[in-house]
């Protein structure tokens, strides 16, 4: 029986390791992008969008809800693209 919950419990608890070690990398890439955000063209009021949303995933992803963290960093991507 607890070989079975520690299955159980380690099938639960790696996919939520996995998002959470995500959220650096994309604000890693995000900050990439930023540093080239002239070269890109981005607007004054683009990169501070992409900043605020940057800012909010990073506290998002310190308070544990990975969820939103990686919705916000994936909107501040997307700007940075589009």
């Amino acid at each position: 029986m607890f070989k079975r919950f520690l299955i159980v419990l380690t099938l639960s608890v790696l996919p939520a390791m996995a998002f959470a070690h995500s959220c650096p990398a994309y604000m890693d890439m995000i900050d990439e992008a930023l540093e080239m955000a002239d070269e890109m063209g981005l607007s004054e009021e683009r990169i501070a969008e992409v900043e605020e949303l940057r800012q909010e995933g990073e506290e998002a992803h310190e308070q544990g809800d990975h969820d939103t963290a990686l919705a916000l960093l994936d909107q501040a991507l997307g700007l940075l693209e589009g």
